[in-house]
């Protein structure tokens, strides 16, 4: 792994995989959540093509990055440990333990990685709804 002093004992989160999505589909909150996922991908089309005056190429740029980011938020699964983030909760750093600037970073990836999560979950479960694997579509 890395350098960890012998006084720093603290836990430190790990990254993960997603797996399966499990539990009870609510086919109200997979709509809305759907509904969301539309309005980004026509923002996201719409916006690059009057910023770059309809210049295609840097437009498929734009989202294609925006497709790769969505693909690693939904992927990527940091996981830190919230009980060892420093002093307050992590607003006060402890200067003398690296677990927590570890976990802090976690957190942070996290929290970045949080929409593209929200993004590609929503797609999912869409998926699964129309699939069957939820109360069906009402």
């Amino acid at each position: 792994m890395w350098f960890r002093p012998p006084w720093d004992n603290g836990e430190v989160g790990d990254v993960g995989l997603s797996g399966p999505r499990e539990g009870a589909l609510v086919p109200w909150i997979v709509w809305t959540r759907l509904i969301v996922v539309f309005v980004v991908l026509i923002a996201s089309v719409i916006v690059p093509l009057v910023w770059f005056e309809g210049d295609l190429v840097l437009v498929g740029k734009v989202v294609a990055v925006l497709v790769g980011y969505v693909l690693i938020g939904t992927i990527i699964r940091p996981n830190p440990v919230m009980s060892n983030l420093g002093y307050g909760r992590g607003f006060i750093d402890d200067p003398f333990r690296r677990s927590d600037d570890v976990n802090q970073t976690l957190l942070s990836w996290k929290i970045l990685l949080f929409p593209g999560r929200f993004l590609g979950e929503s797609v999912i479960d869409a998926v699964r709804l129309l699939a069957g694997e939820g109360d069906g579509p009402s």
